[in-house]
């Protein structure tokens, strides 16, 4: 397909451009083939069709393919933003948009059919969200861009070139029907006030720009500042509700559970006005008791804060009076919306919505349990998966959208279980497969996530022997080997990047780079020989050795193995990390929950040779509970992530069901209650929503007794319950539905003729 953009860029950033294309007659069924960067919408006489991109290595564009209805006179349009910065969404590309139209595989027309105009109701000159994306969203609009959408003239035509842009490939996605979701509810309405004391959520605000690093536009070139505009506002709950908002009034509406997509709403502007629209996953009750803000004067409103994450989650529009339908042209993830007047007057229409962009094979599986906490944790997980495996794995589809390694360890696995395949976790596995070298990283280092641009050459050493322990994990669980064939050479030229950190003990000592264990008090204990990431590379090793018969490595993996157990452990716990003094290694006495799940989960120990060690993690120490003592000594708490699901993860592989689902709901409910999905850490300061937690979901169908279904083999894997309550399991087999249901560790299934059963 012919690429085209912009003829004269000039260095210009946040540019958008609207191509559409009008059938000249009927047509039938015509399949519209697109791929675009960065991000795109599409539409059909005004109605939203589909977004994208479906992301790929970077220098790669996937081919989108959409068939509609085409009449004489349909007009055919498609929005694309090309930001043209670095960051993890998206990345830094040259922009196009590329496009072909055939009905009944007969041409009917290709990309420089389309007419080109420029957007120039978007202001290009905003702050970015933060690092990992793109810029904020602000409009100064005059007229209703369904107009547009119609065929009438309301933008500049922009002169196009053709452009080399990225190489097209076609790639298998998930499906996504594009459902709307609107709010269920006015939750508070109230009025505006403006306060020019500091705010101290100032300093959360990311505004650095660099042109190598951070690349934006300057600060005094920006046509607003929104951040700064928000953080000036005070909220004040009245009484009664308002759909139509007068000047410094607002209203706060509530999602039924957190959601990502594109926001769209309708609104009648009665006075030329100005909207600010923020959001978040949830209210920020915590904000008051925060040891930042301690001082800072109790709102008179609900806690909506908008930067809770370090991000800008914060969209503007300026309208001319008149009627409008506006659609965000960035998906966001939120549960609560506020919209706020501060000039003029306009009237919502109806309640806002939300285009949801998901992957919607994550609801093929039905589950129902009698345990009503139990079920919204399950349901939480199949939510928190499907909105984070749209394209690739990611860790959380707001604040980030980036495909990371390890986060990918735990929601593989999911995908497998809930959707019955692996389109993006495969596509995962291509944008690194791909990707031969990553600029500004050594040579031999994968990224620690991707598609990104890592131009400050950050890297995180141990993380990337995530995506090894990942693809071992995959040829075990689908049959499948080609990935382990297809990383080979790039595993073992990792290996050598590792050689020279080896300390005469053979342990990894003083990595270069971001080591990262997990988000909790485990990662002040980096320096020096770290034994938790000494555990993975051993464990690395030992998958290694068995994916590619190397012997080598398998014994490189036990020396490992025994000289960890010798300095880490004391009698009584695994010790954190060993420095140097005086040129002696001398292991520290600091130790974390979190070494110990290294410890069990990565097959360092088993809890039969450590008996009073895993009775002490798996008996005394809980997820939700306190900080224990171990010899009379701390032993720090683990996060979620990882520690906690290393926890999960062995409790799992041991088959310990009912404790591990007891845990989980305990631990994991008060998350499923409050947004709908399950949270990045154990409390709100991150993610509310990440796609490793969604594992839970495919431990509770284990705990009832369903393994999965495997269609090469055509075949369903079960088991006895291992848990009480009555519960029920549909999935989708070859030839109809697999039906399970059980109670109290009894089992009944049908299934359609053909489909094998393997009893576990």
């Amino acid at each position: 397909m012919k690429k085209l953009w912009l003829k004269e860029q000039n260095g210009k950033l946040n540019v958008s451009l609207s191509f559409r294309y009008i059938f000249k007659k009927n047509y039938g069924k015509v399949m519209i083939s697109l791929a675009a960067v960065s991000t795109f919408r599409v539409f059909l006489n005004g109605k939203f069709l589909f977004a994208g991109p479906s992301r790929t290595a970077k220098g790669y564009s996937a081919i989108h393919r959409f068939t509609i209805d085409a009449r004489d006179g349909d007009v055919l349009t498609a929005d694309v933003c090309n930001y043209y910065i670095n960051a993890f969404y998206p990345v830094k590309e040259e922009g196009f948009f590329a496009c072909e139209l055939t009905s009944e595989n007969a041409f009917i027309a290709d990309t420089g059919a389309f007419n080109a105009y420029i957007l120039t109701d978007r202001i290009e000159k905003t702050q970015r969200i933060n690092f990992q994306r793109s810029f904020t969203e602000a409009y100064e609009m005059h007229a209703c861009r369904t107009r547009h959408y119609l065929g009438e003239e309301l933008f500049p035509k922009a002169e196009l070139k053709e452009v080399k842009g990225n190489i097209l490939t076609d790639i298998r996605y998930p499906r996504c029907e594009w459902n709307c979701f609107a709010a269920d509810e006015i939750l508070e309405c109230g009025s505006i006030r403006y306060s020019n004391v500091p705010n101290p959520l100032k300093q959360w605000i990311f505004e650095k720009v660099d042109k190598e690093l951070v690349q934006s536009y300057p600060k005094d070139e920006w046509e607003l500042r929104i951040s700064d505009e928000v953080l000036r506002m005070r909220f004040f709950a009245e009484q009664g509700e308002k759909s139509a908002l007068g000047k410094d009034e607002y209203a706060l509406y509530k999602f039924a559970r957190n959601l990502t997509g594109f926001v769209t709403f309708a609104a009648e502007v009665e006075e030329d006005c100005e909207l600010y629209l923020t959001f978040d996953e949830l209210l920020w009750e915590e904000f008051f008791s925060h040891p930042l803000f301690l001082n800072e004067e109790k709102w008179q409103a609900k806690p909506l804060v908008f930067n809770r994450m370090r991000v800008c989650n914060a969209v503007v529009y300026r309208l001319k009076k008149g009627s409008y339908t506006l659609t965000f042209s960035e998906p966001y993830t939120l549960q609560y919306l506020k919209i706020a007047c501060t000039k003029g007057r306009a009237r919502i229409v109806g309640m806002p919505q939300i285009l949801l962009m998901q992957n919607d094979d994550a609801y093929g599986v039905r589950f129902s349990h009698s345990n009503e906490k139990l079920r919204a944790v399950f349901e939480a997980g199949r939510h928190s998966l499907a909105q984070n495996a749209f394209d690739v794995l990611t860790d959380c589809p707001g604040r980030e959208r980036a495909g990371w390694l390890c986060d990918s360890y735990f929601a593989g696995p999911a995908e497998t279980a809930l959707c019955g395949n692996n389109l993006c976790e495969e596509n995962f596995f291509r944008c690194f497969l791909l990707e031969e070298e990553c600029a500004h990283l050594p040579k031999e280092m994968f990224p620690m996530c991707c598609p990104a641009d890592h131009n400050d050459g950050v890297y995180i050493p141990n993380w990337a022997l995530w995506l090894i322990l990942e693809v071992a994990d995959y040829g075990k669980r689908t049959g499948n080997t080609y990935w382990q064939e297809a990383f080979k050479p790039r595993f073992y030229r990792l290996l050598q990047f590792f050689r020279p950190y080896l300390n005469e003990d053979g342990l990894l000592e003083n990595l270069d780079g971001w080591v990262f264990v997990e988000w909790s008090k485990c990662n002040d204990f980096i320096d020096g020989v770290n034994y938790p990431s000494n555990m993975l590379y051993a464990k690395t090793l030992f998958c290694m050795a068995e994916m590619y018969g190397d012997e080598g490595l398998e014994t490189q993996a036990r020396a490992i193995r025994e000289k960890i157990i010798a300095q880490s452990f004391d009698g009584y716990r695994f010790r954190d990390h060993a420095i140097r003094k005086d040129g002696k290694l001398c292991v520290q006495d600091e130790a974390t929950e979190t070494c110990q799940y290294y410890a069990f989960a990565l097959d360092i120990i088993d809890e039969t040779e450590y008996d009073a060690l895993a009775k002490s993690m798996f008996e005394r120490v809980t997820p939700h509970g306190a900080e224990i003592e171990l010899n009379g000594k701390p032993l720090y708490k683990a996060n979620s992530f990882i520690g906690n699901y290393l926890r999960f993860l062995y409790l799992a592989r041991m088959g310990r069901y009912e404790k591990l689902i007891e845990e989980t709901v305990e631990y994991s409910y008060p998350m499923a209650k409050r947004t709908g999905t399950l949270w990045e850490h154990n409390a709100t300061d991150g993610s509310c929503n990440h796609g490793f937690t969604a594992i839970l979901s495919k431990w509770i169908l284990e705990a009832c007794g369903y393994f999965g279904y495997d269609a090469a083999k055509n075949a369903a894997y079960l088991k006895a319950p291992s848990i009480q309550g009555a519960f029920t399991i549909k999935a989708q087999v070859a030839g109809g539905e697999l039906c399970l249901s059980g109670k109290d560790g009894k089992l009944e299934f049908s299934a359609p003729d053909g489909v094998k059963i393997v009893k576990l």
